[in-house]
């Protein structure tokens, strides 16, 4: 059986349901080949949303992908919550952690972490944005992954199967690992009940 041309939206959510496509949706984890092939180094790219946008949207125009993707380093989250005291930039390659500096190398430091406000800019903030634009930019047929990396990326494990038009909570997210883990819990949250 023939199956007519279809976004990637409908090619994705065909493979989940296990259904008719009309070829295998393609995702790519693309970053540093997404930032050169756009043409702007990878520290911009991780630092500017509207950047990351750009250089996923050329990637996807280039190559058909289906899937837009606004993965960049692992140090996203800890600038948030920590500051950037623990975190090495470069130019032209992903930020990394300096562990002679590390955010919680005094681990008294964790139970004194607060949420960042998501509204007052900020790392994660600057991913929303980037999800924004790939959103209005890509149109309604792409499929648009935000991303929740890094150091605290495993509290949101707990909260994965979330239940269509279900809000979240901190205190739903079942989660004892403290308050970094908490913190994490409350940001993905936070973006989960936005509906980006």
């Amino acid at each position: 059986m023939k199956v007519q041309k279809m976004s990637g939206l409908e090619r994705t959510r065909a493979v989940i349901a296990g259904g008719p496509v009309d070829r295998m949706p393609v995702q790519p984890m693309l970053m540093t080949f997404a930032s050169r092939h756009a043409g702007i180094p990878f520290g911009e790219y991780c630092r500017d949303g509207s950047k990351m946008a750009a250089a996923q949207l050329k990637v996807m125009r280039d190559f058909d992908l289906d899937i837009l993707l606004t993965c960049s380093d692992p140090a996203r989250e800890v600038i948030d919550l920590a500051g950037e005291e623990s975190v090495r930039w470069f130019d032209d390659q992903p930020p990394g952690i300096d562990e002679e500096n590390a955010a919680l190398k005094d681990k008294s430091r964790l139970h004194r972490l607060k949420m960042p406000d998501l509204t007052k800019g900020g790392r994660m903030a600057d991913r929303i944005r980037a999800i924004k634009i790939l959103r209005s930019e890509a149109g309604p047929g792409a499929v648009v992954i935000g991303w929740v990396e890094g150091a605290l990326a495993l509290a949101a494990r707990p909260m994965m199967p979330v239940p269509t038009g279900k809000r979240m909570s901190a205190s739903s997210a079942h989660t004892d690992s403290g308050p970094a883990q908490a913190s994490q819990c409350r940001c993905v949250c936070a973006a989960l009940n936005r509906n980006i």
